[in-house]
């Protein structure tokens, strides 16, 4: 089975797409900037804090994984320069 990555993954979006996909994925990284409230997601859900600005970062990150799903925002909305940089 391939291993997952899921960017913005504390969020709303993040949270559901590992919850679908743990099925499919022998193990899931959860990477996000914010905290994770752990108890809601499967037990094959690891959790990396770390900010997707960060290339270095998310070169480490993504070594070994297969596939990379991008749930990653720019939030608050009111800071529109922000949003070019994820």
């Amino acid at each position: 089975m391939a291993k997952l990555v899921v960017t913005g993954g504390a969020g709303f979006l993040g949270l559901h797409i590992c919850r679908k996909l743990t099925d499919k994925y022998e193990k899931i990284l959860a990477l996000d900037i914010d905290e994770f409230i752990r108890e809601e997601y499967p037990a094959n859900v690891e959790f990396l804090k770390a900010d997707v600005r960060d290339i270095e970062a998310l070169k480490a990150a993504f070594k070994g994984y297969d596939v990379v799903v991008n749930g990653a925002a720019a939030l608050p909305l009111w800071k529109p320069k922000d949003i070019y940089t994820v």
